[in-house]
C-alpha cells in the first residue's frame, strides 16, 4: 500500500445523520445558554448575535441530518455549504416543508436570515445593524427541527 493510499484510507467518512443531529444537538444547549443569559433581564452586551449564530448553526445540522437520512449523498449536502436556502431547497425535492413539519412561515424566516448566516455576518460583521435573526423565533425553529429529525424516517 503506497502512502498516498494509506492517507486516504484513514480519512474519515462524511459525517452521518446521527453526527448532525448530535453536533446540530450541541449548538443548540449553547444557543439555551445565551438565550437564557439574555432573558435573565440584567444582561446588557451583545449576545444576540452569538445566541443567533448558535441556534443558525443548530438549524444548519438538523436540516443536514434530515437530508443524510433521506439518502441524500454527501456530496450534494456538502454542496449546499452553510445556505440555509439551499438546504431547504434540498430537502423540499424530497418531502414537502410542511409535510415535514416546516411552516411557510418558518421557511421564510430561515431563508431572510440564510445569507447573512452562510456569510458568517453573524461572527464577522462588516457593519452592526438590528436585522440579526429574533433569537427567540431562532429557538423555536431549531427545537422544531431537533425534535424533527430526532425520529429517521421510514
Amino acid at each position: 500500500m503506497s502512502s498516498n493510499q494509506r492517507i486516504e484510507a484513514s480519512k474519515p467518512g462524511p459525517p452521518s445523520g446521527d453526527a448532525f443531529w448530535t453536533i446540530g444537538e450541541g449548538f443548540r444547549d449553547a444557543g439555551d445558554a445565551c438565550l437564557e443569559r439574555i432573558q435573565r433581564g440584567s444582561y446588557t452586551g451583545q449576545i444576540a448575535y452569538a445566541c443567533s449564530f448558535l441556534y443558525f448553526r443548530g438549524i444548519e445540522l438538523f436540516l443536514k441530518c434530515a437530508l443524510i437520512h433521506r439518502d441524500i449523498s454527501s456530496d450534494e449536502v456538502r454542496s449546499a455549504s452553510h445556505r440555509i436556502t439551499k438546504l431547504l431547497s434540498l430537502l423540499e425535492g424530497h418531502i414537502n416543508l410542511s409535510e415535514f413539519g416546516i411552516s411557510d412561515e418558518e421557511a421564510l424566516f430561515l431563508s431572510s436570515h440564510s445569507e447573512d448566516y452562510a456569510s458568517k455576518w453573524f461572527e464577522y460583521p462588516d457593519i452592526l445593524h438590528s436585522f440579526y435573526p429574533d433569537p427567540d423565533r431562532s429557538k423555536a425553529i431549531c427545537d422544531k427541527l431537533c425534535m424533527l429529525t430526532r425520529k429517521r424516517p421510514n
